[in-house]
């Protein structure tokens, strides 16, 4: 009788790479045993000592989509596996359970290299020394791994480019992980970074590094040696406005290095751009976003999608900073889904910005979150005062870096409602933003949409505003956007560049801070002269709508036309995104001037650098509050799909605060924590009291749908291209016949 022939299958012999390993090692298995079992043996095997003491849950396994020949260069064929990590079409990770059978075909040859093993990134600690800078990039910091990934292409294709930002915004921690990044792909590379200044002209000529060969090599030691080795060598240049004036370093080293001449890829990261810059032009800037940054459209292993490089957080790295803030901060209570959506809208990805507020919560609200499991939108908005938050964030940290001091002189300083610097910020919080022209095209040059006017004459006071407006974007107080390149626009005459905050945060801070200085400036007149009129003459919320809109210009909300633009674009959600945000800066503006500037910004109101208004109002109802009398303004935005989120649903602050979430009602003074109802029945918000409210909804065409459980809802429709307008209630009533609406300017 003859025996059973084996069923079972011969084993796979898979050669594995480990990383740091010279050699390749060669792991017999069962093909039917999962990725588990391989690291297990591939432990056991040792991997000459380099895997002591580590777990097979501490190792991740690749598997190479296209096997690579094992060559005499270990050290090259290293470079290329861990380079291909980065792409899932060329490498992607073993799932733990599937069997091995499932991935692999034996027999397998032994001359290829199937997997390759490394450790796994360490996500209880962050600390990545960094040799170039001494420094160890803090545990709460995202990895922010799919913007560096970007960035790195981008540098790779490009060669020279250039992050520009204020104070807070991330500039030095992305240097930090782009090395970190750029030894890990390109191991046989040298990168040279420091936070050290680049010498000033001064200080090159007492140390007698009187040329650009001698500058470089004090700050790169050695970089002309790896230059003759044919490997590329990486410049991370922090603090590169400080190379502005090296004419020379700008014209002989970075020319070349955009022209391929030589060997070098560069990143400066700067305060500020500079017309140096123009020497060698055209450089690749980093925007201030992602083109993908937007809250429901960034990179998804499922979509396979890369964010493009964004000096801003997007809103999936906020979340991880939040969550890193709980496992290594002081952060105890859960911020639910739609507080961190709403932090987002806050900052706009102003990582200084959103720090601050994690910080403000960790630190000056410990003791009222500390046992809660979850905070919710509306226990912020109810306990959280906006004057309280402001003292606090402005002293110190990135947030307080970029506002302005004393030590900046008289004409920065904000506490003389008549200083420059004054005049400057009620006209960004009024208008959202102020458009000036590019240096070189100033002549005749007019810009409706808050931008600054210049005429061929140039006006004294315009340009004093445009240059005070250049001093405080040096100092980092406010921002600089290119509205051409933004918008994905040509360049032409006449290119306009837009003056902004860095985020909704800001802005906010800023109104705040105006309207406390005026009502002091205000109460002190008073006293001299009880008899003095009231500023505001209107008896209800909707009188002051009415006021605002016969204020509106036409010219500020038909939109720009561009020679490129088609009927289809016009109809494409962008465009509808870019009407909405039209609509709301435009009532800002004309409601500042019927108030005399007595408005408070939301941080949430509008949008930051992004521009984008379907972020608008993510969670907080109130836009515009105006102090004087309690009242709060809401806008709601109409996209293709209806209402945004609905934001406001069936409810009101009657019923639920202003988070628009249901509260829990209390005692008189709130014993259950979410403090307690006004005598007016309206919820606190952000440390203020809401003594009416009113919601706003501008559009085109005719509502259809009555909302009789919204009594505060009113319906702006614009006619004849925006040449009138007409005000309906919930009900669908007629409230205002056609208002005309002209390009005044008082």
């Amino acid at each position: 009788m003859m025996p059973a022939e084996s069923t079972d299958p011969a084993p796979l012999a898979i050669v594995c790479l480990l990383e740091k390993d010279r050699l390749p090692m060669v792991i017999k298995i069962d093909p039917k045993e999962n990725a588990s079992s391989l690291k297990t043996a591939i432990i056991k095997t040792g991997g000459g000592g380099i895997l002591e003491d580590v777990r097979p849950s501490q190792l991740v396994a690749y598997k190479l989509q296209t096997p690579l020949r094992w060559e005499n260069e270990p050290e090259v064929m290293m470079a290329k596996i861990v380079s291909d990590l980065w792409d899932p079409d060329l490498a992607t990770e073993l799932p733990e359970l599937d069997p091995l059978e499932e991935h692999f075909l034996a027999p397998l040859s032994s001359r290829y290299v199937h997997v390759f093993v490394r450790r796994r990134a360490q996500h209880t600690s962050h600390s990545r020394p960094n040799p170039a800078h001494g420094n160890r990039i803090p545990d709460s910091c995202s990895e922010r791994f799919e913007t560096v990934r970007g960035l790195y292409e981008k540098l790779r294709k490009e060669r020279l480019v250039q992050i520009c930002g204020p104070s807070g915004t991330g500039k030095t921690t992305l240097s930090f992980l782009l090395h970190a990044y750029i030894v890990r792909v390109c191991p046989q590379s040298a990168v040279y970074s420091t936070i050290l200044c680049w010498p000033t002209e001064a200080q090159s000529q007492q140390t007698g590094l009187c040329t650009v060969g001698e500058r470089l090599q004090r700050w790169a030691p050695g970089h002309e040696r790896h230059r003759e080795s044919g490997l590329d060598t990486y410049i991370l240049l922090s603090r590169g406005q400080e190379t502005y004036w090296d004419t020379a370093l700008w014209e002989r080293f970075f020319g070349k290095v955009i022209s391929g001449s030589l060997p070098y890829r560069v990143v400066l990261f700067c305060r500020h751009h500079h017309s140096v810059d123009a020497i060698v032009s055209p450089i690749a800037r980093i925007p201030f976003h992602s083109p993908t940054s937007g809250y429901e459209s960034e990179f998804s292993p499922e979509s396979g999608v890369r964010v493009q490089p964004g000096l801003y957080l997007t809103s999936t790295e906020c979340e991880e900073v939040v969550n890193l803030h709980r496992s290594f901060g002081d952060l105890r209570p859960i911020l639910d889904p739609r507080l961190q959506k709403m932090f987002y809208v806050w900052t706009d990805g102003h990582v200084g910005a959103l720090t601050a507020l994690l910080k403000y919560i960790m630190n000056e609200k410990k003791q009222q979150f500390v046992e809660k499991d979850t905070l919710l939108t509306s226990e912020f908005l109810h306990t959280v005062s906006l004057h309280a938050l402001y003292t606090t964030i402005e002293e110190g940290g990135s947030f307080g870096q970029g506002l302005p001091r004393r030590r900046w002189g008289e004409e920065f300083t904000l506490w003389d409602l008549t200083s420059p610097a004054t005049r400057i910020m009620k006209r960004l919080i009024a208008e959202g933003g102020l458009d000036v022209p590019e240096p070189g095209n100033e002549g005749g040059t007019t810009d409706t949409s808050g931008g600054m006017d210049v005429d061929a004459d140039g006006g004294a006071d315009e340009s004093a505003d445009t240059r005070l407006l250049a001093e405080c974007y040096r100092h980092g107080f406010i921002i600089q956007v290119d509205k051409n390149r933004d918008s994905g626009e040509d360049a032409h005459e006449g290119r306009m560049i837009r003056y902004a905050f860095p985020s909704p945060l800001h802005a906010s801070y800023y109104s705040l801070r105006l309207v406390q200085h005026q009502q002091y400036s205000r109460s002190l007149v008073k006293a001299r002269a009880p008899s003095e009129p009231p500023i505001f003459r209107f008896d209800t919320p909707l009188d002051l709508v009415f006021a605002t809109l016969g204020r509106l210009k036409q010219t500020n909300l038909k939109p720009t036309p561009s020679p490129s633009a088609s009927a289809l674009d016009a109809e494409s959600t962008n465009a509808k995104d870019k009407s909405q945000a039209r609509y709301r800066n435009e009532f800002r503006r004309a409601l500042h001037e019927v108030a005399d500037g007595y408005v408070l910004l939301s941080p949430g109101f509008g949008a930051g650098p992004s521009g984008s208004v379907s972020q608008a109002g993510a969670a907080d109802v109130i836009d515009l509050f105006v102090p004087e009398k309690s009242w709060g303004i809401g806008m709601l935005t109409y996209q293709q799909w209806g209402w945004e989120g609905y934001r406001y649903s069936s409810y009101d602050f009657t019923r639920h605060g202003a988070g628009g979430e249901p509260r829990r009602h209390g005692g008189a003074n709130g014993e259950d924590g979410e403090g307690g109802e006004d005598e007016d029945g309206y919820g606190p918000w952000l440390g203020y009291k809401i003594t009416d409210y009113i919601v706003v909804e501008f559009r085109t065409n005719m509502p259809v749908l009555a909302h009789p459980d919204m009594p505060h809802l009113f319906h702006v429709v614009f006619e004849d291209d925006h040449a009138s307008l007409k005000v309906y209630n919930n009900n669908l009533e007629l409230q205002r016949y056609a208002v005309r609406l002209g390009d005044h300017r008082g």
